[in-house]
């Protein structure tokens, strides 16, 4: 009986460190049941955005209606302002830290985000290449 105790006890323990060491991203859950790419591809609209000084500009960028299209073989579209879209690839960087936007049409640019949220219906990205926009993604 002491032994099934110890092993109770012993279980309980390492299970309390890994799950309390699951959480990658700063506002994501601790743990998730779906991957991170399965998270990832989705059809997202903004929630919310600020700009590179924390000022709030979600008005902006709803009055744009964009909407970002991320496929699980690692494709994106994103319909921006004035009806442009832009297309290209995207992929995890930094340890799965970071996505990677490399654009392809209608021009080449390459854009990184630091992820912070990663949810099944809520994506949070950081821009870490020029001005720092923060922009709050949810499920369509």
């Amino acid at each position: 009986m002491k032994k099934i105790t110890k092993l109770t006890l012993a279980i309980g323990f390492l299970g309390s460190i890994l799950l309390s060491s699951c959480k990658k991203y700063e506002d994501g859950p601790a743990i998730s049941l779906l991957t991170k790419k399965s998270r990832m591809a989705n059809e997202w609209v903004i929630e919310q955005a600020f700009n590179e000084k924390g000022t709030d500009a979600t008005a902006y960028w709803q009055a744009a209606n964009p909407l970002l299209s991320l496929k699980k073989d690692k494709s994106y579209s994103s319909t921006v302002f004035q009806g442009a879209t832009l297309s290209g690839t995207w992929d995890f960087t930094n340890k799965n830290e970071d996505v990677v936007f490399s654009q392809t049409s209608p021009f080449a640019n390459v854009i990184t985000y630091k992820i912070l949220r990663l949810k099944d219906k809520e994506l949070w990205l950081r821009e870490t290449d020029s001005t720092p926009a923060e922009l709050h993604y949810k499920e369509k």
